[in-house]
């Protein structure tokens, strides 16, 4: 049966392996959607939503640890960011089969009409079938191996109920996978397909599951029973969003103390970021380039649904007057204290917003500075100086002003390729004390239990069989999170751990060097309105501030499959940075290549001038201004380019980078670094001095670092 809220959130705070959001979730079982969210996004229709999440599920399935956030999360954007005041949950023993079915029929089809806004979504477990069969599996998933039959919930069922229902405004959220194989995890990530699961060939849908479609129908008159074709979902009503197309698998990830679904994790802080005018197309392709980004995994999300095009996501109005850069929502104010929700914050710099972070509220002025955070919440204090401005309410929206950056690590994850022994020699070489640099800023991790940003690892046969020219069997090398590897890092076959260490000191050096840049990317919330813009021949791909962005629509052209652009190597490249402010801009541009290796745009003359200098309302094409031309490098892979901008000259920086050319004999361009972190220093030293208490300080009002990938193919 349905829940209330009190008792599923109070469960998921209490029960939910892994999850550890007591504060956020108590919060969420005690308040209701206020004021500021429901004008933001109010309708003519009622706002009604259904949210499933199982973590626990019977033997033999191993149980998942993030469906109990992501129903937090989603919770959270639709009551504070869409006006959502009407949702049901279901969680774990609760979310079986019947009542799932029981709960849309009774809370979405017959209390629906035809103006209201409708959600479903369910994070858990799915699976295709022996027979190609996808099905989502309840809480009380079973299968009778003795008489073949399966209590599921078929896809076919959640497209008879949607087709039940009487509104046209509907969004479809599936966060689970729909594969056959047996695989449990790719590198860091676990999958919501189920590894341990044995249906026969010749099985049977249980005869509740039948009877349920059946019932569907004649109440109804949706499609008839066992006609169903899985392609059709792009010509139903509403809008479909699947962590993975049918047959293909979904992930979920350790995060920054807790866990939770790729899709729901992503796409719901890029809808916090959304902008008024934003369609489900535009959100959802946000969120698949920060997938591809973060999992650094062949994660396809997929959008079906004929309405997606013209749709805005979760029906919010054009005319609302908050436009991007939403950290989160205020959940309590008492006295000078509060507590903030950080949905809106990307989980890539989640983990570098240090105590004296400060947030300012949309709907007073009010500022607050961070004193503590326990993942997904933050604990507020009031800055008492501004006297003027007006407390917030529960609810109020927040924007992030000034970042006081905690303290940036390189963690290393072990990969499973190895045994005990290599495990044991590898973490004593990455703790070693005469590794070179600031390597001391390392830490190693088991799988599973944490953001990584890399692992270590050994060359299987499985591994060179994905790659056209494979390293030496049993080599060792890095590789990305999802288990892609960073080629040119593997070395010869015979290499012990110790010595592969040793060898990868100067490549670590790039990656740390590159996660302390990334911990300045502030496109929502900097003030300064900068475009970044690749083209080619045939694509033409811009990354903005929420500012720039407010003002004149991105160009995203010529990437037909929705996710980052793919770009052949060795195609002629152009950089412009696109200055639509009233200020003078100084910029440095860098590129995380496929290898792993951190490069610069260097200055080709000795002359003490600013290697880019931005003036106001004005657009430059980089390669044309350093007088060079640009081309798409090998290896191919994931390419992260880094635009960093200030109000004032990077004086020091640019000395560096001429330091650096003039050393290598180089006459400018993309110069590889020869000392990333020395140059990760200077450049942060820039963007965020440090304060009179020692807190290094990055000011949104002066400084911007825009993130824009492509892939080299």
């Amino acid at each position: 049966m349905s829940t209330s809220r009190r008792e599923f959130l109070t469960r998921g705070a209490c029960g939910v392996a892994g999850l550890a959001l007591a504060p956020a979730l108590e919060w969420l079982a005690t308040c209701r959607s206020q004021t500021y969210g429901s004008a933001f996004a109010a309708t003519t229709g009622r706002k009604l939503a259904l949210l499933v999440g199982i973590d626990r599920y019977a033997d033999p399935l191993t149980p998942l640890a993030g469906s109990g956030t992501d129903v937090a999360l989603q919770q959270e954007v639709l009551e504070y960011r869409f006006g959502f005041d009407e949702i049901v949950t279901l969680a774990d023993t609760d979310a079986t089969g019947e009542a799932i079915a029981d709960t849309f029929l009774t809370h979405l089809v017959q209390q629906a009409s035809p103006d209201d806004a409708i959600v479903f979504h369910f994070s858990g477990y799915g699976q295709t079938l022996p027979d190609g069969t996808s099905v989502l599996l309840p809480a009380d998933f079973s299968s009778d191996i003795s008489t073949d039959t399966a209590n599921v919930l078929p896809l076919e069922t959640l497209f008879l109920l949607v087709q039940a229902l009487p509104s046209k405004r509907i969004s479809i959220v599936l966060d689970c996978g729909f594969q056959s194989a047996k695989a449990a995890a790719e590198g860091n990530w676990r999958l919501r397909s189920p590894a341990d699961l044995s249906i026969a060939e010749g099985y049977q849908f249980a005869p509740a599951v039948l009877e349920r479609q059946q019932q569907i129908f004649r109440d109804y008159r949706t499609s008839v029973p066992g006609t169903f074709d899985p392609s059709r979902i792009d010509r139903t009503s509403g809008t479909w969003l699947l962590a993975a197309p049918l047959g293909q698998p979904a992930a979920e990830g350790v995060w920054d103390g807790f866990s939770a679904g790729l899709l729901t994790y992503l796409l719901t802080q890029s809808l916090w970021e959304s902008a008024a005018s934003d369609t489900w197309r535009q959100v959802f392709q946000i969120a698949r380039i920060k997938a591809e980004q973060v999992a650094a995994r062949p994660e396809k999300l997929a959008l079906h649904g004929k309405g997606n095009q013209p749709d805005r996501p979760y029906s919010k109005l054009s005319s609302a007057t908050v436009e991007g850069g939403i950290a989160g929502a205020i959940q309590t104010v008492e006295g000078t204290r509060a507590e903030l929700w950080l949905g809106g914050i990307p989980p890539m710099i989640l983990p570098f917003l240090g105590v004296g972070t400060r947030f300012r509220c949309y709907d007073g002025g009010s500022e607050w500075v961070l004193k503590s955070r326990d993942k997904l919440t933050a604990t507020l204090g009031l800055d008492e100086t501004l006297t003027e401005a007006t407390p917030p309410q529960e609810g109020a929206l927040v924007s992030e002003v000034q970042r006081a950056l905690a303290a940036v690590k390189l963690a290393i994850a072990l990969d499973d390729s190895l045994t005990r022994i290599e495990k044991v020699d590898a973490t004593s070489a990455l703790s070693s004390t005469s590794l070179a640099g600031e390597l001391h800023s390392i830490e190693t991790a088991k799988l599973h239990e944490r953001q990584v940003d890399c692992l270590f690892g050994r060359m299987t046969p499985e591994l060179q069989a994905s790659l056209p020219e494979p390293p030496p069997l049993g080599s060792y090398g890095l590789l990305r999170s999802g288990r892609v590897p960073i080629l040119d890092t593997f070395g010869e076959a015979g290499e012990a751990p110790k010595g592969a260490v040793q060898r990868l000191v100067h490549r670590l050096q790039h990656l740390l060097a590159a996660k302390r840049l990334r911990a300045t990317i502030n496109e929502s919330a900097s003030a300064l309105p900068l475009v970044l813009e690749i083209a080619s021949a045939s694509i033409r791909w811009q990354q903005g501030t929420a500012i720039a962005t407010n003002r004149t629509p991105l160009l995203r052209q010529g990437n037909s499959d929705g996710g980052m652009p793919q770009l052949a190597m060795g195609t002629p490249l152009s950089y412009a940075l696109d200055n639509r402010g009233d200020r003078p801009l100084y910029a440095a541009v860098l590129v995380l290549d496929g290898l792993g290796a951190l490069c610069a745009l260097a200055h080709p003359s000795d002359e003490e001038l600013p290697a880019i200098a931005i003036p106001p309302q004005t657009k430059l094409d980089l390669a044309e201004l350093l007088g060079m031309k640009l081309a798409v490098r090998a290896p191919g892979g994931l390419a992260e380019v880094f635009a960093i901008a200030s109000t004032e000259p990077l004086t020091e920086t640019d000395r560096l980078l001429r330091e650096f050319a003039k050393e290598m004999g180089a006459s400018g361009g993309l110069l590889s670094l020869p000392r990333p972190l020395q140059f990760a220093e200077t450049l942060m030293a820039e963007l965020a001095p440090a304060s009179d208490g020692g807190l290094h300080l990055l000011s949104h009002a002066k400084r911007v670092t825009l993130s824009s990938t492509y892939v080299a193919v």
